[in-house]
């Protein structure tokens, strides 16, 4: 029997308003626009768009400086407090994160959180942020301060791409945080997607004790 290889197609498109443009360069555009969605498996061509060459090398060093970013401090975590209407006391914080390039300089998580997710790495920032939570949340605790619970989010991707329960469970026990201080935010959206599977997450995030809200 005969095993039929599956290609994979990606085609960038250029549409030609202006007669100036030579065909190399026009060539050169549509290429441009395939290679900006290369990895992104749910979407099979694309138009050009006027500086997309110049967010290719944006994505490229985005994708390739992660690591080092996270090891060096570059991306680092944010607390925006949340307060009750009735009586404007402080109930909470969420997690937010900033990238300070030392080449590029402020990156905001407009920039960077869509690249991370069409290149499947959104799971290593989203993890780096939880333990970051977990680290200073344990220093409070050791300063004798009140703390109050902390949300972060988790993509719908994480929940492909990684077992968010497996990554974080291990960092609530290093630095022993009550569950009930850690909120684990998700979208609907989520929620609509392979149920079961996202519902068995929910539930163990549930059983052990963290808080789950929906966005």
């Amino acid at each position: 029997m005969r095993v039929l290889d599956i290609v994979d197609l990606k085609a960038g498109i250029y549409q030609v308003h202006d007669m100036r443009v030579s065909p190399a360069v026009a060539c050169d555009y549509a290429k441009y626009a395939s290679d900006y969605i290369k990895e992104d498996i749910s979407k099979y061509y694309c138009h050009y768009e006027f500086g997309m060459e110049h967010r290719n090398e944006l994505e490229n060093y985005l994708i390739k400086n992660l690591d080092k970013a996270i090891d060096n401090g570059e991306i680092r975590v944010y607390y925006q407090p949340v307060q009750r209407t009735l009586t404007n006391k402080l109930c909470g914080k969420e997690a937010l994160t900033r990238w300070i390039d030392s080449e590029k300089g402020f990156l905001s998580p407009g920039i960077f959180v869509p690249v991370l997710e069409k290149h499947n790495l959104i799971h290593k920032l989203d993890i780096f942020v939880v333990g970051c939570v977990c680290r200073d949340l344990r220093a409070q605790l050791n300063a004798g301060e009140v703390v109050v619970p902390v949300s972060f989010n988790l993509s719908r991707l994480d929940f492909v791409l990684c077992n968010p329960f497996e990554e974080i469970e291990p960092l609530a026990k290093k630095y022993d945080i009550p569950r009930d201080l850690l909120c684990v935010e998700i979208t609907e959206s989520v929620l609509m997607e392979n149920k079961e599977s996202i519902k068995s997450q929910v539930d163990l995030f549930h059983d052990a004790g963290y808080k789950v809200w929906i966005d």
